[in-house]
């Protein structure tokens, strides 16, 4: 058994959890962009260091799958989602009603959730994932990870690796590794439409609102 898939932490019911100092370290090793391997070699040791604290993981993630080592990816993943719903479920097992992106405390949890529920989508089991992302959805109607794109293009039978390829930006700095915008926004409001059932909620909540 690997550090990966050992007991997680105890159970929270917290939703806005306070980062620990080594946040400090974390941030000036992404600002370095984790190109050498040094820069892995501190990722592990904070990741080490405090294991609560979620961030490296989905980076440590990302850095086995470009190495072509998806079991340790799905490991590791595994782990961090595991860790983030421990600390969001109540007793019952039930996720907060509300948790919002714009607390900056609960991104590092809202990602090693969505992270783990994207692998699940490459790695063949399209339904377990939008189970997640629909889960995710409820808690942060606003979306700022993306995540209803995510969602249609499985409904949508989509493959993982080329969905989203027609609306990557074609020009500048960003080409090939953000979206744009306006493609993606128009792209979902015309093929939502066919599935009632799974977004009119949303767009409900957004009225309701004033998004």
């Amino acid at each position: 058994m690997n550090k990966f898939t050992q007991g997680v932490l105890g159970q929270t019911t917290e939703q806005k959890v306070k980062i620990p100092k080594i946040d400090v370290r974390w941030y000036e090793l992404l600002e370095r962009g984790m190109r050498t391997k040094k820069d892995v070699k501190e990722c592990t040791a904070i990741q080490d260091e405090a294991p609560d604290f979620l961030a490296p993981y989905v980076k440590l993630s990302h850095s086995a799958l470009a190495n072509s080592d998806h079991e340790e990816a799905f490991s590791i993943a595994s782990f961090a989602y595991a860790l983030a719903v421990q600390r969001i479920a109540d007793r019952n097992g039930d996720w907060p009603e509300m948790m919002q992106w714009a607390w900056f405390e609960n991104r590092p949890l809202m990602r090693a959730l969505h992270h783990y529920a994207w692998l699940l989508w490459k790695f063949s089991q399209p339904e377990h994932a939008a189970m997640i992302f629909r889960r995710i959805l409820r808690m942060n109607p606003g979306d700022n990870q993306g995540i209803r794109y995510e969602l249609l293009a499985i409904r949508l039978g989509l493959p993982n690796e080329t969905w989203d390829e027609p609306f990557f930006v074609q020009d500048g700095p960003m080409a090939g590794h953000a979206w744009d915008g306006r493609k993606i926004s128009d792209w979902f409001d015309s093929e939502a439409k066919k599935f009632p059932e799974e977004f009119d909620w949303m767009f409900a909540e957004w009225k309701k609102r004033g998004l």
